[in-house]
């Protein structure tokens, strides 16, 4: 999957309304963000009607990186209308990641098995 994005055009389109943004930071030296590869793309074609998937890569995208307080590979971030709605840190199997889709598409909050690190809660009511 080739990198789809630049910190200057996220900004933009993840304030747009029309659809959920999943943006997924990785790296090619991650382990973890290789498993969640064929996951990524099979999600992708899956919900591709309702989400658009961003693929960041943590070295070109640093300023993403640190406003989103990336610490971890691979990290998820889910935005609708320019609000962070839930982010998932690390390897999830495919069925659990798509009823994090599924839940994000609902606009219901994740109150059970909540993965957003304490940092983040702050701004976002989980």
């Amino acid at each position: 999957m080739r990198i789809e994005n630049t910190d200057s055009r996220f900004e933009r389109e993840a304030g747009k309304p029309e659809k959920l943004l999943l943006v997924h930071f990785t790296a090619d030296w991650s382990a973890n963000c290789l498993i969640m590869e064929p996951i990524i793309k099979r999600l992708k074609n899956r919900y591709g009607d309702w989400v658009q998937f961003k693929k960041m890569d943590t070295a070109r995208e640093s300023i993403l990186k640190e406003k989103y307080r990336v610490n971890s590979l691979p990290t998820f971030l889910f935005i609708k209308a320019g609000n962070l709605v839930d982010l998932v840190v690390g390897s999830m199997p495919e069925s659990e990641f798509g009823k994090r889709i599924e839940i994000a598409l609902s606009n219901e909050k994740i109150k059970e098995n909540c993965l957003i690190p304490n940092r983040v809660l702050k701004d976002l009511k989980c």
